[in-house]
């Protein structure tokens, strides 16, 4: 503080014609030459760093010279001996010495931009706001996401639900959900609201209605989420229409498989009866087939060998051969067996099927 107060003193007092006889002192020039001052040159190095020193260079001898410029570093110059002021300053008769040149800048500087992104893919997350990151997570969506008001009115929507429902972007915006979801009625909203109160989602099946008057089966999870102050609801459509042609298909066979009078019977690899046909039930006693599923094959057929050619037949042998089976009353039944493996894609055994036929008719065939 003491050397800073004499360098504030020498601006004021000390004159610059002063300059031309002193080879230790230098002029100091502020960037917006307001004012100039004259203070020792070391003082002017250890203080002052941030401003620049003029020197005066002699070009000859009484020669006025010329005026050059040095940036002023901390630390550039050495403390001077003992009752000699300035021993590093510079003098008349040799140019300043240059900077240090790795001196660290007085001031920090600002951090570079980072590098415009040109490869086409998306920016990072930490220079990605938020909405971005939004619209990133909804159009990442596998289902087709509306989001609407609590009155049913639709205020978002993602890019599945364009693709699924045919409605461009700009299409959806207030559009009721019951556009698209058919049955979804203020009262049916109220009824959703009611139950979320107590469920963190609902989930339903019904007929989702396109844009071009086509319809296919969904599967729809509603829950609420707070994206507007009011509150939201979260509508998340899944296109289960293969889902439904199959289980149609599934029903079909399986009405299909109850009208054949042979009893027929499809295990799995554990021999635990997946499906049975009404003929098998009722000739072992039952009124209906759904009582045989899940039930081991041991309830139809229980005799010692059972067990070695269900063996055979996962291994891939057709069997087929007489066996006696006991119904509910307890009388034995004469059948002839034929039993096949059940392979999937790969050729694997996954399960075997069975079909019973009397024996007597067998019998009767064969002469």
């Amino acid at each position: 503080m003491e050397s800073l107060s004499r360098i504030i003193m020498a601006f004021s007092i000390m004159p610059l014609r002063t300059l031309s006889g002193n080879r230790n002192v230098a002029t100091l020039r502020w960037p917006n030459d307001a004012f100039f001052g004259i203070v020792p040159l070391d003082t002017a190095i250890r203080f002052v760093p941030a401003m620049k020193l003029w020197f005066k260079k002699a070009t000859g001898a009484g020669s006025t010279g010329t005026t050059g410029t040095a940036s002023v570093v901390p630390g550039a110059a050495t403390e001077p001996a003992s009752g000699v002021p300035g021993t590093k300053a510079a003098t008349l008769d040799e140019a300043p010495p240059p900077p240090a040149p790795s001196a660290p800048p007085t001031t920090p500087s600002a951090p570079p931009a980072p590098p415009a992104n040109t490869s086409g893919t998306p920016p990072a997350v930490g220079g990605t706001s938020s909405r971005a990151l939004f619209r990133q997570y909804l159009d990442g969506q596998y289902d087709a996401v509306l989001i609407t008001d609590l009155k049913g009115h639709i205020v978002n929507t993602n890019r599945r639900a364009h693709e699924l429902f045919g409605f461009g972007p700009d299409e959806t915006w207030d559009l009721p959900v019951s556009r698209l979801i058919p049955g979804i009625t203020d009262t049916m909203i109220q009824q959703i609201l009611g139950g979320l109160a107590r469920e963190r989602y609902i989930l339903i099946e019904g007929r989702c209605a396109r844009k071009n008057d086509g319809a296919f089966a969904g599967e729809i999870a509603i829950s609420q989420i707070t994206l507007t102050n009011d509150g939201n609801l979260l509508f998340c459509v899944r296109n289960i229409e293969r889902r439904h042609q199959a289980q149609q298909r599934l029903q079909s066979a399986r009405r299909l498989l109850d009208q054949i009078p042979t009893p027929a019977v499809a295990c799995d690899r554990e021999s635990r009866i997946r499906v049975a046909n009404l003929a098998l039930a009722r000739m072992l006693g039952h009124e209906s087939p759904d009582i045989l599923a899940d039930q081991p094959f041991a309830c139809v057929w229980n005799e010692p060998r059972a067990a070695e050619v269900i063996a055979r037949v996962l291994g891939g042998e057709t069997v087929k051969e007489p066996i006696t089976v006991m119904n509910l009353r307890g009388k034995p039944l004469q059948l002839i067996i034929s039993i096949a493996p059940e392979q999937d894609a790969r050729e694997k055994a996954v399960g075997f099927l069975a079909s019973f036929t009397s024996a007597a008719v067998v019998t009767l065939n064969n002469r």
